[in-house]
């Protein structure tokens, strides 16, 4: 009886969430019509999970003749020392990643403004260091770089999501 009252719950919170609108972190709607992408980075890292998110969202990748082609600059990131503690040892750092990328419309009709953007997604993001922990702490720093990674696949995603809104209008 216990695990029908918890499914019935579970059920119902689901489908209440559902009804609002609401959506897991990190989804983003490109429900509306872009056409077929072409996508380039010299990083490979942030290639492959932009390419993982785009085909998620039901995105057509296509190198040969494609609609839009979106052209990422090589990442930058950077780790600075952010605070010094009592020792004269860095205390905190604090991590930036940006990438600089471009939007372009490849097939419009005669006539038409092409569509061409250009923007930079970036994230910062700051961890305590403790000299005793090297070996935790650089695991802590390579979980936030793939999180920042993730941060910005999401912002381009986002900026790709107003292009198929456009379209739709």
């Amino acid at each position: 009886m216990k695990l029908f009252m918890r499914s019935a719950v579970a059920l119902s919170i689901f489908t209440l969430l559902t009804a609002c609108g609401w959506q897991l972190r990190g989804q983003v709607d490109l429900a509306g019509d872009i056409g077929t992408l072409q996508v380039s980075s010299s990083d490979a890292e942030l290639l492959r999970d932009l390419k993982k998110a785009l085909l998620r969202n039901n995105i057509t990748l296509d190198d040969s003749d494609p609609d839009y082609r979106l052209d990422l600059e090589k990442m930058r990131f950077d780790r600075r020392t952010a605070s010094v503690g009592s020792q004269i040892l860095a205390a905190e750092y604090e991590l930036n990643m940006q990438v600089a990328y471009q939007i372009s419309q490849m097939k419009y009709k005669e006539g038409d403004k092409p569509y061409l953007d250009s923007a930079r997604a970036s994230t910062i993001r700051s961890y305590a260091y403790d000299p005793n922990n090297t070996l935790g702490k650089d695991q802590e720093e390579r979980q936030l770089r793939r999180e920042m990674r993730h941060e910005i696949v999401q912002q381009i995603l986002r900026r790709l999501a107003l292009i198929s809104q456009q379209n739709e209008a």
